[in-house]
C-alpha cells in the first residue's frame, strides 16, 4: 500500500489536531461545538443506480509535489474534487480511474487521443486563475464539444475556445476557481464537494443523450486498464460467499456434510473469536438442517443459515441463540464488575476447561449467559469465558454506566484493604482525591482509600473530547485507502491519526486498534460511548472492518468512501444508515 505522505500537510493536519442502535438519550448532552457541527453537515449526496454502467471515465488531476502552500493548497482542491468524482463514478455502476491517486504527480500525462473503448469519458480537473469554474472541450471534436456543454448546463462557465488536438473520444477539461480548500464553501457543502457532484451531474446528461449507437460497444471491459483500487464494494454478504466457494466450490451440498461444512468455516473461514462469541451446534433432522448453539452478535446469528442455503441446501433452520438472552439473565442484570483479586475465564463452563484469560478486581464485564454456577462474560480487554459466579457482582445498566464514567486508578503496586487484596495492575474506578488520597469506589458499593503513590490516575475525559472536536476539521476530506494524511484519509488512518496527535498510539489497522484499550460499550449497550470513544463494526465472517469516533449519544465520525462524514445510529434520523447500525459491535477507550 502506499502511504505517501507530505512533511508539510503531515504538520498543518498535526497542528490543527493539537490546538484545534443507539439511543439518544444523551444526545441532550451533546458538546455545543459538535452539535454545531452535526446540525450543519449535509449527507453525501449518491448518484443514481447504474447511471454510467458500462463507462470508463479517466479522471486527471493536475499537479502534485508542489512546493509552495498556495500551489500546495490548489493541487489538493483538485486531487479532492478529482477523488470525490472517483467515488461517485464508482457508486453509479461506472469504471474510473484515477492516474494521480494521492499528492505525487500522475503516474500518466493526460492524453484524450489515447486507445481507449467508445464508452470512455476523459476529464481533466486543473486550476483556474479566476473566480468562476470554467469548463471547455479538451479535444477539438464533436463529442467533446457536447460533454463539455453537458458539464456546464449544471452550473459552470462554458469556454468554447478549442485546443488543438482531436480526438473522437469524448473529454473535457474543468477549470475549478482559486479557493482555499480548506476555507471555501458553497451553502454547507466545501467547495470540491460541490463541484465533484456537479461534475457528475454533466457526465451523467452526457451519457444519457448519446446516440444509440455509440452507446452500445461490445469492448470487454477487462481489456481496459486497470482501476486504482481505492476501496472495495459494500457488498455485505461478500465474505459469506467468498466462504463458501472456498469450502464448496461446486454442486449442491449433502445434508450429512452440513456438520462438516459448518466446522470448517468455524476453524478456518470465521476470523476472530477473541472478541465476539460464536459457538455454532448443526444437527440434521432428515433433510433438514437445524442451526443451533449462541452468539452474541445478531450479524453472526444468520450466518451458517445463510451459507448453508448458498451452498445449495434448501431445508435450513436456524435456531441460533443470540445473547444475552432474558430468561437466563435478568433484563437489566446484564452487566457485573470482578470482585475476586483474580478469576480465570475458563472456555467452557466448568473449572479445568481450556484458559481464555484472567480478569482483575474492579474490572466491568458484560454478562452473555448463566449456566451451571458460571458466567459467560466479555472482559474490559475484549475476551469472552465462563467465570465462576461468585467472583461477579452484576449490576444495573444505570449503575454500570456511572461506575464506568469514573475516572480510573491504575494500581502500580499490591495494595490491602478491608475486603482484601489487590493485584498490581488493577483499574478501579476513583470518586474523589484529597491530596496524596485516592477515595475509590468498590464494586460493592462501598469506598476505600488508596495512597497517590500506590497508583496513577487516570482521566482521559477531556482529552476524549478533544479528539472528537479534533476529527471534525477533517470532515468532506477524501476516502483514500490507505490514507493518513489531509490529502486523503481511510477509516482507521482518521482514527490512528486524530489518537496520535492526542498521544495514544494505535496499531494502524482497525482490526489491529480494536485489541486495544478497554471495552466500554457493545451493540447492546450503545449508551456507554463517550466523544472520543473509538467504534468498530463486524462483518459476517467475524472481521473488523470499520472503525470511527464518537461524537456522543447516537452520532460518530468516520471515513467512509466519499470522504470523511457524520453518520447517526438513530433510526429515522437524516444521517441514519442501516447498514452501520447492523454492523456495529462495540466501542474501546482510551
Amino acid at each position: 500500500m502506499n502511504r505517501a505522505t507530505r512533511t508539510g500537510l503531515v504538520g498543518g493536519l498535526a497542528l490543527i489536531l493539537i490546538t484545534g442502535s443507539t439511543g439518544k438519550a444523551a444526545d441532550a448532552a451533546l458538546d455545543p461545538q459538535i452539535a454545531k457541527a452535526i446540525e450543519s453537515f449535509q449527507p453525501f449526496w449518491m448518484p443514481g443506480t447504474d447511471e454510467l454502467k458500462g463507462w470508463r471515465v479517466v479522471i486527471h488531476a493536475e499537479g502534485g509535489a508542489a512546493t509552495d502552500p498556495d500551489a500546495r493548497a490548489q493541487d489538493d482542491l483538485c486531487l479532492w474534487t478529482a477523488s470525490h468524482l472517483y467515488h461517485l463514478v464508482r457508486d453509479a455502476g461506472g469504471y474510473p480511474s484515477l492516474p494521480r491517486p494521492d499528492d505525487r504527480p500522475a503516474r500518466q500525462s493526460f492524453d484524450p487521443t489515447q486507445s481507449a473503448p467508445r464508452r470512455c469519458i476523459f476529464v481533466r480537473i486543473v486550476t483556474s486563475p479566476g473566480p468562476d469554474v470554467m469548463v471547455a472541450p479538451a479535444t477539438d471534436g464533436e463529442a467533446s464539444r457536447r460533454l463539455a456543454a453537458a458539464v456546464a448546463r449544471v452550473g459552470f462557465k462554458l469556454d468554447k475556445s478549442l485546443p488543438v488536438v482531436t480526438s473522437t473520444q469524448p473529454a473535457v477539461t474543468v477549470m475549478l476557481a482559486k479557493v482555499d480548500p480548506r476555507l471555501a464553501k458553497i451553502g454547507q457543502i466545501p467547495a470540491h464537494r460541490a463541484w465533484a457532484e456537479n461534475i457528475y451531474r454533466g457526465l451523467a446528461a452526457y451519457v444519457s443523450e448519446r446516440p444509440q449507437e455509440l452507446s452500445n460497444s461490445d469492448e470487454s471491459i477487462e481489456s481496459d486498464p486497470p482501476v486504482v483500487p481505492f476501496y472495495p464494494r459494500h457488498a455485505p454478504s461478500t465474505p459469506v460467499r467468498r466462504a463458501v466457494a472456498a469450502i464448496w466450490p461446486e454442486g449442491d451440498l449433502p445434508p450429512a456434510k452440513a456438520k462438516w461444512f459448518c466446522d470448517l468455516y468455524a476453524r478456518n473461514a470465521f476470523s476472530d473469536r477473541t472478541n465476539v462469541y460464536f459457538e455454532p451446534v448443526i444437527t440434521v433432522e432428515g433433510q433438514t438442517v437445524v442451526v443451533g448453539g449462541a452468539t452474541n452478535h445478531p450479524v453472526l446469528q444468520k450466518t451458517l443459515e445463510t451459507m448453508l442455503r448458498q451452498a445449495g441446501l434448501k431445508d435450513v433452520r436456524s435456531e441460533m441463540r443470540l445473547l444475552p438472552e432474558e430468561g437466563r439473565l435478568e433484563r437489566d442484570g446484564w452487566f457485573g464488575v470482578c470482585v475476586a483479586p483474580m478469576a480465570l475465564d475458563f472456555g467452557r463452563p466448568a473449572e479445568g476447561g481450556p484458559l481464555q484469560s484472567q480478569l482483575l478486581y474492579g474490572e466491568p464485564v458484560f454478562l452473555l449467559d448463566r449456566q451451571d454456577g458460571f458466567y459467560l462474560v466479555q472482559g474490559g480487554d475484549g475476551y469472552v469465558g465462563w467465570v465462576r459466579e461468585d467472583c461477579i457482582v452484576p449490576m444495573t445498566r444505570a449503575a454500570f454506566r456511572a461506575y464506568l464514567d469514573k475516572p480510573v486508578a491504575i494500581l502500580m503496586r499490591d495494595v490491602a484493604i478491608d475486603t482484601g487484596r489487590i493485584v498490581r495492575g488493577a483499574r478501579l474506578r476513583v470518586d474523589g482525591v484529597e491530596g496524596e488520597t485516592l477515595r475509590v469506589v468498590l464494586p460493592d458499593g462501598k469506598s476505600a482509600n488508596i495512597s497517590t503513590r500506590d497508583a496513577r490516575l487516570v482521566d482521559d475525559a477531556p482529552v476524549r473530547l478533544a479528539r472528537a472536536k479534533a476529527a471534525l476539521d477533517l470532515l468532506h476530506v477524501p476516502y483514500l485507502f490507505a490514507g493518513r494524511s489531509s490529502v486523503g484519509l481511510d477509516c482507521s488512518g482518521l482514527v490512528g491519526t486524530i489518537c496520535d496527535a492526542y498521544g495514544t498510539v494505535l496499531p494502524r489497522d482497525a482490526a489491529q486498534q480494536f485489541v486495544t484499550g478497554g471495552l466500554v460499550a457493545t451493540r447492546w449497550f450503545p449508551e456507554g460511548m463517550q466523544p472520543g470513544d473509538r467504534i468498530y463494526f463486524i462483518n459476517e465472517t467475524g472481521k473488523i472492518f470499520h472503525t470511527g469516533l464518537s461524537l456522543g449519544g447516537s452520532y460518530f465520525v468516520h471515513s467512509s468512501p466519499p470522504g470523511v462524514q457524520i453518520s447517526s445510529f438513530e433510526k429515522g434520523h437524516r444521517l441514519y444508515r442501516e447498514h452501520w447500525d447492523v454492523h456495529f459491535l462495540g466501542a474501546r477507550r482510551p
